[in-house]
């Protein structure tokens, strides 16, 4: 398997979420391993007045009024934000 990004495009990114109002956490996979665990699959967006269906994926790339934030990992570890602003840190 082949690395999805270049080991030299970054160090890590911090995503830093303010005003947050909701935060649900989703358990991974019995069998998964470290390596899925700390490997985020697909960040996406999806209507907080759908909460009730939150297991459900929804590929959406921007936000709506009101959507919360989804981010899936390959371990099947899913957390789910709602909050007013995200900053995006990159070091390298």
């Amino acid at each position: 398997m082949s690395d999805w990004v270049d080991p030299n495009e970054f160090f890590s990114l911090i995503l830093k979420h303010h005003d947050v109002t909701f935060l649900k956490v989703l358990e991974q996979d019995e069998n998964s391993t470290p390596d899925d665990d700390s490997c985020l699959g697909e960040i996406t967006f999806f209507p907080s007045s759908a909460r009730e269906f939150i297991d459900s994926y929804l590929p959406q790339e921007n936000p709506n009024e009101d959507d919360d934030i989804k981010y899936y990992f390959e371990g099947g570890l899913n957390i789910i934000i709602h909050c007013e602003q995200i900053d995006l840190e990159v070091l390298r």
